[in-house]
């Protein structure tokens, strides 16, 4: 790293770890419960690479590019795993916006991908690759955000961030909605993130464990808005569409192949 570009990385780091620190606020402690299952992903690493066959490097579909795909085709029957809780209720969000944290540096910026549902593969991982070109140049969307948010003084920060309305309100425009946080990339087996309010629900990845073909998936979920009997059959969808259903998730969606 040249000297040139030291100043704005420590910058960043600043910012996001002070976001960090604001974020996971204990007076927004969340009561989690954590469920894990494995899917046995060797259909879906096969159609992967049939699929991946011919393309170029840039072109290509990543695990996580799909399993950001499965979880949009999974949630669409569980609206409350992305949905919002203001304290009282929980508050529709309309549409599903996958939250990717992105290492960076010494911090953590996101990716946000909206409708992933209703998007192909290879428009999700277009997305994604793009929006990762723009953090490693530090021009991150989300990032963006938040400097523009700390010029604010903390104590209007907080005094803002304790309104229910708005805090709902800049978690589905910016933050996205269900956070995957992928610990399997650190070659991590699997791991229980922390759900920040108002956020409901984080799905963690792990690694595939060495001489299988099975991957990790843990839910974890604010347990005064869902209960294990939804969480448990969520995980379960999820890893049907996985098992059982991996080549439809290469396909574009109805919508788009009529249109």
């Amino acid at each position: 790293m040249s000297a040139s570009q030291k100043p704005h990385t420590d910058q960043r780091d600043r910012i996001f770890r002070q976001f960090q620190t604001e974020k996971f606020d204990p007076r927004h402690a969340v009561p989690a419960v954590s469920m894990t299952v494995s899917a046995d992903v060797a259909a879906l690493q096969s159609v992967r690479r049939s699929y991946n066959a011919g393309l170029p490097a840039d072109g290509r579909a990543s695990l996580t590019h799909v399993l950001v795909k499965a979880a949009g085709v999974a949630l669409g029957d569980f609206p409350e795993l992305y949905s919002a809780f203001d304290g009282k209720r929980v508050v529709s969000s309309g549409s599903i916006r996958i939250n990717l944290p992105v290492a960076e540096q010494n911090h953590v910026e996101y990716v946000v991908i909206d409708s992933p549902d209703r998007k192909g593969v290879a428009e999700i991982g277009a997305e994604v690759r793009e929006e990762i070109a723009r953090i490693r140049a530090g021009q991150g969307t989300f990032y963006h955000v938040i400097r523009d948010a700390m010029k604010a003084p903390s104590i209007l920060r907080k005094a803002v961030g304790s309104i229910p309305r708005v805090r709902i309100r800049n978690f589905n425009e910016y933050y996205g909605n269900f956070p995957i946080t992928n610990f399997g990339s650190f070659g991590v087996e699997t791991g229980i993130p922390v759900v920040a309010s108002p956020a409901i629900a984080v799905l963690c990845v792990g690694a595939v464990k060495e001489g299988t073909t099975l991957l990790p998936l843990t839910l974890v979920f604010d347990h005064r808005c869902v209960d294990g009997a939804r969480g448990g059959a969520f995980l379960g969808a999820l890893k049907g569409v996985l098992e059982r259903e991996p080549a439809t998730l290469f396909e574009l969606p109805a919508a788009r192949r009529s249109a």
